[in-house]
């Protein structure tokens, strides 16, 4: 059908040109009738096959233009055919499509509040961890401004007590430092003084249990470490067994030992050093030669102290060596009235003088000195360790003779005072 209207169309083209070819024929035909017969045709003359000839290639492009129209029109017709299965894909797909979507749309806003409401639970957690961190922290604060007042009272109590303590006031030192403990009972520091003071106050458990504390904070603590040792040589000295004694007595020799291995300079809460502590365990247990080396290298570390001198001293006088003692003893009664100058209440100082003087024939400034220093006194160890020193001395190869009233005096008064 679609090839019709091409065909009509050559077909008018052939006709017309067939009408203009009649005239010329018949004009042809008249010349060829005046003609000489048999003439040929001229070359102008247009013969009807010329015009069939004509008309048959008009045909022929004709079939060739049709056949090309053919062509085109099918191509035309494939190219529609594939448009309109695109088209259909298309469609199907965007039908498809719009399915898929709706689908996840769907699918999507489910997930969607799913994830907005798992996310406001996890906002609410968030809050409430944060309000108790907040709260957590605002504790911590105030828990730390606390320890720190605390800290601060403990320190300014500690210094209290160490003032008592420069005056040999040992029961108001310790009541200073059994306050500063209530307020901080695991600061190293207040255990080891306190423990200190307990032993100097012969209350030796109890101070053993706060020097355990302070090591506990602070493991390589020489002065704690030979104030344990200082304890365990206290217990042997009271203990009635020689075996449980010399038990004891080396357990402090141990701990004494460690304390100098870890600072050989290390001193106590007097400031007296303790190769001067470990020089006494030795002259108890009559180690008189390590005794006297200890005392020396005591007096090397701190020469302004009279406890090493006066030690050197007594050890001498007590082997015989009363020429070599009496340098020493010189040498006592200097630095101990220096210290008095300084601080009439160190009764350790104003006993070493009463010693030295006694040594020195010096009758009546030893008896005054003993006088005063009882004045000053209140606790029984001191008075009971002068007295075991001038006793050996009055015991000694050359008995110290003059040693004998202050001896009376000094039992008198520890007996007097232990009723």
């Amino acid at each position: 059908m679609k090839r019709l209207p091409i065909l009509l169309l050559y077909i008018s083209i052939s006709i017309f040109l067939v009408m203009l070819l009649i005239p010329c024929v018949a004009n042809a035909a008249q010349t060829t009738g005046s003609a000489t017969p048999g003439a040929p045709p001229t070359v102008d003359s247009v013969t009807v096959q010329d015009v069939l000839k004509a008309a048959q290639q008009a045909k022929a492009n004709a079939d060739a233009a049709n056949t090309q129209a053919n062509n085109v029109v099918n191509n035309a017709n494939n190219a529609v055919n594939t448009v309109n299965l695109l088209l259909n894909f298309i469609q199907a797909a965007s039908l498809f499509g719009g399915v898929l979507a709706s689908v996840f749309a769907i699918l999507g806003t489910r997930i969607g509040a799913r994830t907005l409401s798992d996310y406001r639970e996890e906002l609410k957690k968030a809050q409430a961890e944060l309000e108790a961190m907040h709260k957590g922290l605002n504790q911590e604060t105030e828990q730390v401004r606390e320890q720190a007042a605390r800290a601060i009272r403990a320190l300014a109590l500690m210094q209290l007590g160490e003032q008592q303590l420069e005056r040999h006031n040992v029961k108001g030192s310790l009541q200073m430092y059994q306050q500063a403990y209530a307020l901080d009972p695991d600061n190293g520091a207040i255990n080891y003084f306190l423990g200190e003071l307990y032993i100097q106050d012969r209350q030796i458990e109890k101070g053993v249990e706060h020097l355990q504390k302070s090591l506990k904070a602070d493991p390589d603590y020489a002065p704690t470490e030979a104030a344990l040792g200082f304890a365990l040589r206290l217990r042997a000295d009271s203990s009635a067994d020689s075996n449980e004694r010399d038990l004891l007595y080396a357990k402090a020799e141990e701990r004494l030992l460690r304390a100098l291995q870890i600072d050989a300079m290390a001193l106590d809460i007097h400031g007296e050093p303790v190769q001067a502590a470990l020089g006494a365990l030795y002259k108890r247990q009559n180690r008189l030669d390590q005794a006297v080396r200890a005392y020396q290298a005591a007096y090397q570390i701190a020469p302004q102290k009279s406890y090493p001198v006066i030690n050197l001293a007594q050890l001498n006088y007590r082997q015989g060596r009363v020429l070599e003692a009496r340098p020493y003893f010189e040498k006592v009664k200097n630095l101990s009235t220096r210290a008095l100058e300084i601080n009439a209440q160190d009764y350790w100082a104003r006993l070493d003088r009463l010693t030295a003087n006694l040594a020195l024939g010096q009758i009546k400034a030893a008896m005054d000195d003993l006088e005063t220093a009882l004045q000053q006194i209140t606790t029984i160890s001191p008075l009971e360790t002068i007295l075991r020193e001038l006793t050996h001395m009055r015991n000694a190869p050359q008995p110290l003779m003059d040693a004998d009233s202050a001896i009376a005096v000094l039992t008198d008064v520890i007996a007097t005072r232990r009723a």
